[in-house]
């Protein structure tokens, strides 16, 4: 399994977000103006919404995203009766809002091609350096439904079975039970992200190649969390990260580009009473890009 590094591990944060609704089937959990609103239909909004709420248990967003919805729905049929598909203000508003989208994606397209690999380096190296006497290491974990699940699962562990072994037998969650669990190698910095607190604690505590002897009851799941080696961290690979660096350097990229667009254009500046003034491209509020 490819290694994990800290400035990626955060993906890995969404093990722990479980479905305890899931039995639930597709219920309607909404009637309103003769529609319905579905278990699937708040679940799809979940996919499609910010990495905090995606990362979320279902059933802790439920209700506020339900509530979100509904209300919007009841405001859609009410918004549809006026019909101003063809008023002047709303056709206004939406070309002005259609101008602005276009200059987003036009300034985002500009500063992407102000990024090279040479501009990157930079970054790329002060990375390398939080890495230098740091040591990462192997997480693997056991995520069961029921405290029965667990109970089994940690006697086994404690007759000396192998951790992989066990956790592809009880762990319920999908994303590492068919790697026995494991996670990969994680940066000290990162177990409290990845983990969450509770979890890194025990983690911390443990020594290599041992699991922790109390189950950790979290979220409706209850976890074993195991140890593995420990190793000198090694930095990622410039392709591993180039997309996290790139994000980083967007915004000088986008100011890169803008001081070109006022050289090339031979733009002057004038005070009230005609003399040659300065421009001051920080103050001009120029468009920021998506």
């Amino acid at each position: 399994m490819k290694r994990v590094h800290i400035v990626s591990s955060l993906v890995f944060a969404a093990f722990l977000s479980v479905n305890v609704l899931a039995d639930a089937g597709d219920a309607v959990v909404a009637k309103f103006n003769g529609g319905s609103l579905k278990v699937s239909d708040l679940k799809k909004f979940q996919a499609t919404a910010p990495d905090q709420i995606k990362a979320m248990p279902f059933e802790k967003v439920f209700k506020p995203l339900r509530d979100q919805k509904v209300m919007e729905a009841v405001l859609e049929t009410e918004k549809n009766k006026a019909n101003l598909s063809n008023d002047p203000e709303v056709i206004k508003l939406k070309q002005e809002a259609i101008k602005s989208i276009e200059m987003q994606v036009f300034l985002k397209r500009a500063a992407e091609k102000e990024i090279t690999d040479a501009k990157l380096m930079p970054l790329y190296e002060e990375l390398v350096k939080k890495f230098k006497g740091q040591k990462e290491s192997e997480v693997s974990i056991i995520v069961c439904n029921s405290k029965a699940d667990a109970d089994k699962a940690m006697q086994e562990l404690n007759a000396g079975k192998n951790f992989g072994e066990v956790a592809k037998k009880y762990s319920q969650e999908p994303n590492t039970s068919a790697q026995g669990g494991r996670l990969g190698f994680l940066l000290a910095p990162a177990i409290d992200q990845v983990l969450g607190p509770d979890i890194g604690k025990a983690f911390k505590i443990l020594k290599s190649n041992a699991h922790s002897r109390n189950i950790i009851s979290k979220g409706g799941k209850f976890i074993i969390v195991y140890r593995g080696d420990s190793r000198p961290a090694t930095p990622p690979t410039f392709d591993e990260v180039k997309s996290q660096l790139k994000g980083m350097y967007f915004q000088k990229a986008l100011f890169e580009y803008l001081q070109g667009v006022v050289k090339r254009s031979g733009l002057q500046v004038f005070t009230v009473d005609g003399k040659p003034d300065k421009f001051d491209l920080l103050s001009s509020k120029a468009p920021r890009g998506a």
